[in-house]
């Protein structure tokens, strides 16, 4: 539909990509303005369209892989960002980790900050998540998280 009106989106196959096929993913893939997937996401993507890494990063607007603990990779503009975790205080649940690192990124992309910047939102925002039991049990001001981005990155953005 997004398509169709000419709208930009952001394709997140999440768990669905076990049921989808090679050529469904594509075509959601194809002219989106963002692709977000983790590392095993983006493996099987990768196998049921049979396209290697620079395909789905052409066929998109951005690529973002999320690694877990590892960070994650930000294919935009023909190079490759690699934004780090913010270490953890505790961590106490991942579930709901994906989702508020989604939050940061678009946060970041609706401001038009860098895609570093944005990569930084959405790691921090998702160390918020690993702490707290729940998905979205994890509070924090603004001063709060613009504090803790200049603890794990240096000067945080105007937020």
């Amino acid at each position: 539909e997004c398509k169709e009106l000419g709208l930009p989106y952001i394709y997140d196959p999440s768990q669905q990509i076990i049921r989808l096929t090679g050529e469904e993913l594509a075509e959601g893939v194809r002219g989106s303005a963002m692709t977000i997937v983790n590392e095993y996401e983006f493996e099987m993507l990768k196998n049921k369209t049979d396209w290697d890494d620079a395909r789905v990063a052409r066929e998109t607007g951005t690529l973002i892989v999320t690694l877990g603990e590892k960070g994650s990779h930000i294919h935009a503009d023909g190079k490759t960002i690699t934004v780090p975790p913010v270490p953890a205080r505790r961590q106490a649940d991942p579930t709901g980790v994906g989702d508020a690192y989604r939050a940061g990124i678009i946060k970041g992309y609706l401001k038009k900050t860098s895609w570093e910047t944005a990569g930084r939102l959405g790691s921090l925002a998702a160390t918020y998540a690993l702490e707290e039991y729940g998905t979205q049990n994890h509070r924090y001001s603004l001063q709060e998280f613009s504090e803790r981005y200049r603890e794990a990155f240096g000067s945080a953005p105007e937020l």
